[in-house]
């Protein structure tokens, strides 16, 4: 709605979301999803692109969850 409202009125819309920083793990990280930017506001780190975070969140999630994915990769392999 929000969007269709910014479209009638001639308006462009800025997208800006505060998610968990990968460097510093608090909730300061602030995506700047209009101009493809992400800066931590806790340990000033600037990241090249939004990429690059999600880069980093897919690395940082398979490592939390290796062994779980290890178990389903062996059960895919055992029913397969």
């Amino acid at each position: 709605m929000a969007k269709e409202i910014c479209d009638r009125q001639g308006l462009i819309i800025h997208i800006m979301v505060l998610v968990i920083c990968p460097h510093c793990d608090n909730k300061t990280l602030l995506l700047d999803v209009s101009n493809d930017n992400a800066y931590c506001y806790h340990c000033q780190k600037n990241y090249k692109s939004i990429g690059e975070v999600l880069i980093l969140e897919n690395e940082r999630w398979r490592r939390k969850h290796a062994k779980t994915v290890k178990e389903m990769e062996a059960r895919k392999g055992v029913v397969q």
